[in-house]
């Protein structure tokens, strides 16, 4: 898909699901540009919690994140929000908040720049 076709499916979606596992090998996500992607579109986040996508879903507050490889964790986890609309729209609203406040470009471009200058300075 391309960037601009993204918007639109994000918009048509209720939930994000990203079930993020650890392969055999030991390769897993970091933090997926959909989860930051999702939540600036105001979705509510379901995680595997692993890698850094609990960095950015706050359990409870942004979406839940799930054990990952726990298919059952994820099924209830899913069905509690689909079954629950209202708390949808909270943690999709809290998910926007979050990304516009910790991972916009410029907050992130200080943070940087503010660590930076504590190993430099």
């Amino acid at each position: 898909m391309t960037h601009a076709e993204l918007p639109g499916e994000y918009a048509k979606a209720d939930i994000l699901v990203v079930p993020s596992i650890q392969s055999s090998s030991g390769d897993r996500d970091g933090l997926p540009n959909v989860v930051l992607e999702g939540m600036a579109s105001g979705r509510p986040i379901i995680g595997g919690n692993i890698g850094a996508i609990g960095s950015a879903v706050v359990h409870g507050e942004t979406g839940m994140l799930v054990p990952p490889g726990d298919a059952s964790a994820l099924a209830n986890t899913l069905e509690t929000l689909v079954r629950t609309p209202g708390l949808c729209v909270r943690f999709g609203q809290a998910a926007r908040r979050r990304v516009e406040r910790d991972f916009d470009l410029g907050a992130c471009t200080e943070r940087f720049c503010r660590f930076l200058e504590t190993v430099y300075v």
